[in-house]
């Protein structure tokens, strides 16, 4: 049985893998469009079915470093081929995805193609494009895409039928920011993983001096929060001002909000606690611990792809309910002396405060729905010690409320402010297959649980 056990899991990880060198999802899509139905071999049948499928593809959206950047992925089956875009025949569609704000949504072409160019596997071919964000309402858009018969044609010049579409992209759009740095001495600034910096953990970096050579300008700058043995200053060129990945800091008022709530205090994580590490890795497990959370900035850089609910997921291949933005809350933390003798007594590989701690958010809505401001035993006195044992363990049982879901798991991947997301009936945790997982609910209590590896 362990044997099975771990050809399986084996199996299971090779399938993430291809998926992610293919195509970046947003949630889950159905392998059915990816795995062709078996031929005979040498049959007229196979060769119908290769003909069909070699003038078909699929379309996915994927995120780019640059604020509200997209790129559309058209790949074809089993044929490396080039194909053509005409961009005129594409219609990409903005929608708020809140009810609300659809109603009287001004809408307008916000959305600005770049450019076609190759890219892997051979064959494939990606559509940039950015929406242009100005003026709308704070709030979750989505883009979805339609394509006319012609949109994409082959070398004969046969029409390439999309047959399959991912879901569609998503960016967080904030309230107006007020620019906070601005060249002057003592002005903060974000670093993420800059190649000019002695280290390449993201900091907090402050402008201590200026000095001019000509037509060249040097920038002093030293690290508020950065990496531990602590660098005491660096300095960056006007030339390498541009590739230094060092980025404004902004004001406004989802950042006030946030710093009310959760600067300079403890916090526990619901499901697991999630934290990344440096520039690199990202730490996740359950403990009953806090978090510190040292200082929150709004950083004027885009996003690494943020995920709603439990954030393990969109670490496996991309799946899960995704999105971005182009000035995210930049949260970071320090181990609690309740979570470093977790981690040392777990021989966990990396310590938490062996490296810069930090997590990014869209704004508080997306905190709240991650970080509770007391532990689960002072929330929730009434529950047994045997209780909030088996709900710490991220045991689901029938009977068991959404509050006690919620520790046990996170929220579920779907958008929406907690009160909106305490309504649904079906709360679905969005990963790579065989790894999603379903909680559903009736009259406010479990009634049914599909765990991971058990979905129908």
């Amino acid at each position: 049985m362990k044997i099975q056990r771990n050809r399986l899991f084996a199996a299971c990880i090779a399938i993430a893998t291809i998926g992610l060198a293919v195509i970046w999802l947003t949630k889950a899509a159905s392998d059915k469009t990816l795995a062709p139905e078996p031929v005979t071999f040498g049959s007229a049948q196979q060769d119908t079915e290769l003909l069909r499928r070699a003038s078909n593809a699929r379309a996915d959206f994927g995120y780019r470093r640059s604020p509200n950047g997209f790129y559309l992925q058209i790949l074809k089956y089993f044929d490396a081929a080039p194909i053509t875009i005409n961009l005129s025949r594409i219609h990409l569609k903005l929608v708020p995805m809140a009810a609300k704000q659809r109603e009287n949504f001004p809408g307008g072409n916000r959305i600005v193609f770049e450019g076609v160019r190759p890219t892997s596997p051979p064959g494939a071919t990606l559509v940039d494009f950015h929406v242009n964000a100005a003026g709308l309402p704070s709030g979750m858009y989505s883009v979805a895409a339609s394509f006319d018969t012609m949109a994409v044609v082959d070398q004969r010049g046969r029409a390439v039928h999309i047959d399959a579409q991912g879901p569609r992209a998503a960016f967080w759009v904030t309230e107006p920011i007020t620019l906070l740095s601005k060249g002057r001495l003592g002005d903060e600034y974000y670093l993420n993983q800059s190649p000019q910096a002695p280290m390449p953990d993201p900091a907090l970096v402050k402008l201590t001096g200026l000095r001019r050579d000509g037509q060249n300008i040097s920038y002093d700058f030293e690290f508020e929060i950065g990496p531990t043995p602590r660098v005491a200053a660096f300095e960056v060129s006007s030339d390498e001002l541009q590739r230094a990945h060092i980025y404004p800091l902004g004001n406004d008022p989802g950042l006030q909000a946030a710093r009310g709530r959760f600067e300079g205090r403890d916090v526990w994580s619901y499901g697991s606690l999630e934290y990344n590490c440096g520039g690199l890795s990202t730490e996740e497990f359950r403990t009953r611990a806090p978090v510190h959370i040292n200082r929150i900035v709004r950083a004027l850089s885009p996003s690494d792809r943020l995920v709603v609910g439990d954030q393990s997921v969109g670490y496996i291949d991309g799946i899960g309910l995704q999105f971005t933005t182009a000035a995210p809350l930049v949260v970071f933390l320090d181990a609690t002396n309740d979570l470093e003798r977790f981690v040392r007594d777990k021989h966990y590989a990396v310590k938490p405060g062996g490296c810069v701690m930090w997590r990014m958010f869209a704004d508080p809505w997306q905190m709240d729905l991650t970080y509770s401001a007391v532990p689960l035993t002072r929330a929730h006195p009434e529950w047994s010690a045997r209780l909030v044992d088996e709900i710490l363990a991220g045991h689901v049982k029938p009977g068991m409320t959404r509050k006690m879901i919620i520790w046990a798991l996170g929220f579920p991947n779907e958008y929406g402010m907690r009160q909106d997301l305490l309504k649904l009936d079906r709360w679905f945790y969005d990963a790579s297959a065989p790894f999603s997982s379903a909680v559903y609910f009736k009259n406010g209590r479990v009634v049914r649980y599909d765990p991971p590896g058990q979905l129908p």
